[in-house]
């Protein structure tokens, strides 16, 4: 690969991916959506906020990847992507243990997911890695991004691609959280 982080970043998803799949692959549908309380995510929401998120991503990829994409105002300032990529990263590391707010954009659809949201949230990285690999003849860290939290939120394709793949993990860690709940049901 050109960019050699992209090695990484692959095996990283797939990884998380086969976590997810082999720790929620066999529950019901009842169990995926199960919550401890209404502000809390269940297991199937935190899966479904992953698809959400990138989502808003993909588009942007696609235009990359095609050659459309144009650069906008906020993208072009050389302090911002960088000071923001850091931020985003630093927020949605796995080992980040303080809480952040979710954009209201990126919350799950719906409370009450089907139970194929495992096999949907498997296939959806496989496109989303797909779509990662055929930006790889661009240089990763010279295209800018704008993040789905806001028109002056932006930062490198790199960053981008590492808080993608690192947010995967971030909410797995969750959903296995809600899983492992005392009170969460068993079969």
């Amino acid at each position: 690969m050109n960019n050699s982080y992209l090695s990484d970043m692959v095996e990283q998803a797939q990884a998380t991916t086969e976590r997810v799949t082999s720790s929620f692959g066999d529950l019901s549908g009842e169990r995926l959506n199960w919550k401890p309380n209404a502000r809390s995510w269940s297991v199937a929401q935190c899966l479904d906020h992953l698809i959400t998120a990138d989502k808003t991503y993909m588009i942007q990829l696609e235009a990359i990847a095609a050659g459309r994409k144009e650069t906008s105002f906020w993208e072009d300032l050389s302090l911002f992507p960088r000071v923001w990529g850091a931020l985003v990263r630093w927020g949605v590391h796995p080992d980040n243990r303080l809480r952040t707010r979710t954009a209201t954009v990126l919350y799950p659809d719906s409370s009450d997911l089907p139970d194929t949201i495992v096999t949907d949230f498997a296939r959806h990285v496989d496109e989303l890695l797909k779509l990662i690999e055929t930006t790889d003849g661009l240089d990763h860290t010279r295209v800018n991004l704008t993040s789905p939290l806001g028109r002056a939120v932006t930062y490198t394709l790199k960053d981008a691609v590492i808080i993608m793949i690192t947010h995967l993990e971030r909410h797995y860690r969750q959903a296995r959280a809600v899983m492992e709940l005392e009170e969460f049901p068993r079969a």
